[in-house]
């Protein structure tokens, strides 16, 4: 009977053993994303794929806006090796503010140096005459969840948002503080905490960490909101959205960005070397109006690891984060993701489970390549 020769078909018989390898594999796979959630290492395919599509969608055109004058190799020659004396800083601000920079980003923290009290009154002075000048600070101990010792300098307190709406912001206990008159003489101070994905490279930016019972912003953020002058009390964090001003910038429950990198990645920017600037080689039109972000850019001073380049200046986060803002242009990764993202792959499996022991060889040969892309 035609039973009884389904049961020594040797086709049939290879494709109910196709069958069951194609479900063993289907398990394994379901397996392996669920493990993914614990053990990050299985992530990286993930974080491959989600570079190759931005890389794709990057812009070609970043902002105008965004300009970085670097602490380079040839301004190292000149001054010697960081950190230099607090006065070297003067002749930049004072050179910017007259070319008519409008936000003038320092991605340093300059902490408390009793032997530089001279050159801190310098730097102050300098600083209140520019009026809007922004600098960094540090947080440590982070994601630990212990109430702070003693509370943050008013400067510092000054930048906090008082009420906010995230469960997951990491918190810190302890912050080092910046130099008492540098941080009165800023416009503004930001913190400039980072995350690091599995595979070590930086693709969001945390806009805000939770001390106490304030949550304090990014240096990014702080040197947008002077840009644009817009006032503290006008930014407010809820789960999913970090508003300021006009803008509605999309973070995860812990408040992060996805950064939405140029197409150039670490060229995407213009750079003028720090030694160029303070000699006057540089015209005034490349900083009018513009945010400029000074930053060691020199081989070790602040190497970071981007989806784009190994070991490029960490400073392109927070020029990628402004470029975003003034192109309004985020990506973000919706709450309900995870959703669609185990339909999807639950689909995919069903699919090869179903249609690979129907394919004949040739179709085999193509499909099984595809699905596991798919």
């Amino acid at each position: 009977s035609d039973a009884g020769r389904a049961l020594f078909d040797e086709s049939l018989i290879a494709r109910r053993r196709l069958r069951k390898w194609v479900a063993a594999a289907a398990g394994l796979l379901v397996l392996l994303h669920i493990a993914a959630v614990v053990v990050p290492v299985l992530r990286v395919p993930d974080l491959t794929l989600l570079d190759g599509w931005q890389a794709l969608r990057g812009t070609e055109r970043p902002s105008p806006q965004v300009v970085i004058v670097a602490v380079d190799e040839k301004s190292i020659q000149r001054f010697g090796p960081p950190a230099w004396p607090r006065s070297e800083y003067v002749p930049l601000i004072e050179r910017l503010s007259a070319a008519g920079a409008q936000v003038i980003g320092f991605d340093f923290t300059f902490g408390t140096l009793e032997r530089e009290a001279e050159n801190n009154a310098r730097m102050a002075e300098a600083m209140k005459a520019a009026g809007n000048v922004v600098f960094g600070y540090e947080f440590t101990g982070m994601g630990d969840p212990s109430p702070p010792g003693t509370s943050p300098s008013d400067p510092v307190q000054a930048g906090a948002l008082r009420q906010f709406q995230s469960v997951s912001v990491p918190p810190a206990p302890s912050l080092i503080e910046p130099q008492p008159e540098l941080a009165e003489a800023a416009a503004a101070l930001g913190h400039v905490f980072t995350v690091e994905s599995e595979d070590g490279r930086i693709r969001v930016l945390p806009l805000v960490v939770q001390h106490g019972a304030g949550a304090y912003l990014s240096l990014g953020v702080q040197v947008a909101r002077i840009y644009n002058d817009i006032p503290l009390e006008e930014i407010e964090l809820t789960d999913g959205m970090l508003g300021m001003g006009q803008w509605d910038i999309p973070v995860s429950p812990s408040g992060e960005v996805l950064l939405d990198w140029p197409a150039e990645g670490e060229q995407a920017f213009p750079i003028y070397s720090f030694l160029d600037v303070v000699r006057g080689d540089v015209p005034d039109e490349a900083f009018r109006g513009k945010v400029v972000l000074v930053a060691g850019t020199a081989s070790g001073l602040d190497d970071r690891d981007f989806p784009f380049a190994v070991e490029a200046p960490g400073v392109l986060t927070y020029a990628t984060f402004l470029d975003n803002v003034f192109r309004y242009d985020f990506v973000q990764a919706p709450l309900w993701a995870w959703i669609l993202e185990w339909v999807l792959l639950l689909a995919a499996l069903g699919l090869g489970i179903w249609l690979l022991p129907r394919l004949p060889t040739r179709g085999l040969l193509a499909g099984v390549p595809l699905l596991t892309l798919v």
